[in-house]
C-alpha cells in the first residue's frame, strides 16, 4: 500500500509529497480514458487559458458529506 512508505506511527508525514503522488497516480488513470490530445495538469501555480480547459476536478483522500459539499461548492465557483 502507498501510504505505507508516507507513514510512520501511522501518521503522514510528508503530505504534500502523499497528495502529489495521488494526484498523479488519478492523473494516469484518467490519461486511459481520454484522448491523446487531452492533456491533464495537477494545476499547481499553473494558469491556462479558458478556450482550452475541458474540465476541473479535485482529488481528495478522505470525503465526508460536509466536506463533499464544500468542494462542490469550490468546483461550481470555476464554472463558466
Amino acid at each position: 500500500m502507498a501510504s505505507n512508505i508516507f507513514t510512520r506511527d501511522n501518521k503522514i508525514f510528508h503530505p504534500l509529497e502523499y497528495g502529489m503522488y495521488k494526484e498523479k497516480c488519478a492523473k494516469e488513470l484518467l490519461s486511459f480514458t481520454t484522448g491523446k490530445d487531452i492533456g491533464i495538469s495537477d494545476g499547481f501555480a499553473k494558469f491556462f487559458p479558458i478556450e482550452i480547459i475541458r474540465g476541473i476536478g479535485e482529488v481528495k483522500s478522505t470525503l465526508n458529506k460536509s466536506q463533499f459539499t464544500k468542494t462542490l461548492k469550490k468546483l461550481a465557483k470555476n464554472n463558466v
